[in-house]
């Protein structure tokens, strides 16, 4: 194998690992890069591929950051445990699963990523539930700063298989609405085109998935664009987003059973408005976003 073609297969490998967030491997295998490249005489490419893959280098040292930071799991606190409590509901609920699934996104919308994570990742087995978890793991992520982080994660249920694909190209199409939304130019693999062999499983589940909010602006505020948030999780016709302490106008406005009127909703497909009321507005007590608040917004026509 030709020395060139040699390079260029140790940084596709290294790529791999990166996608699927195994970093130590990664970074083995582009500081091996390196090493193969330091004797070859100084040329445009060669400065070109070390750019590249230094600039690879540092992308993984903040994913692995951003990884750490999910990995920590902080006490709820006394009120954090008494709106969970009520989320779990009826023995009916709790039978189902249904009431796992509120808990996981009430979690999540307190910013207690880690423990959401596994309650997602554990309904991904029961297929009702799979595509709504699967598609909250992928906000949860991002929810930490990362959309190669999700579709490192996407690309792992479709290299273990642990998703049918006519469910994973639902959750490609929801992803993707996000990528493209965010500027990421991240290309998604797509499943093998195969049909259903029998009736999607079904929940109560979402008819739309919603990927940011934008709130109306405030006339007079000076504002050229209204302020917009990722959806931290969605469930029925209640959406949970975090706002930073900072927007202090926002929150203002943002009082438990406060109409809000002509809320943008973005979905993979398009951007929509409706009138909404806000349901819970709770500070984030402890954990890396302590001093922010999630808030839970209800559409109007849901209860």
């Amino acid at each position: 194998m030709k020395f060139g073609d040699r390079i260029q297969l140790r940084i596709k490998e290294a790529s791999v690992y990166q996608a699927h967030g195994l970093f130590s491997e990664a970074v083995q295998h582009y500081r091996g890069t390196l090493a193969m490249l330091e004797p070859v005489q100084d040329s445009p490419g060669k400065r070109k591929l070390t750019a590249y893959i230094t600039e690879q280098l540092h992308r993984i040292q903040t994913e692995a950051a951003r990884v750490s930071a999910l990995e920590k799991s902080p006490q709820l606190s006394d009120r954090q445990q008494q709106v969970v409590r009520r989320t779990v509901g009826s023995d009916k609920d709790r039978n189902n699963g249904e009431a796992d699934f509120q808990v996981a996104a009430t979690l999540m919308g307190f910013g207690h990523f880690n423990k959401a994570l596994a309650g997602f990742h554990a309904l991904l087995k029961t297929p009702v539930f799979r595509v709504r978890a699967a598609k909250n793991i992928l906000r949860c992520l991002i929810a930490v700063g990362s959309t190669a982080m999700a579709a490192g994660q996407y690309h792992q249920w479709l290299e273990n298989e642990e998703i049918p694909e006519e469910d994973l190209n639902d959750i490609r199409v929801f992803l993707e609405g996000i990528l493209r939304r965010k500027g990421s130019g991240e290309t998604l693999v797509r499943p093998s085109a195969k049909q259903p062999t029998g009736p999607a499983a079904s929940s109560d589940s979402d008819l739309f998935d919603i990927m940011a909010v934008v709130l109306p602006g405030e006339s007079g505020n000076g504002k050229a664009e209204p302020p917009a948030f990722d959806v931290t999780s969605q469930s029925g016709g209640f959406v949970s987003l975090l706002v930073p302490a900072a927007e202090k106008s926002v929150l203002a406005r943002l009082k438990p059973a406060a109409r809000i009127r002509k809320v943008g909703f973005f979905t993979p497909e398009a951007l929509f408005f409706e009138d909404c009321v806000v349901s819970t507005r709770l500070r984030i007590d402890q954990g890396r976003r302590k001093g922010d608040f999630s808030v839970t917004l209800r559409l109007s026509g849901t209860r």
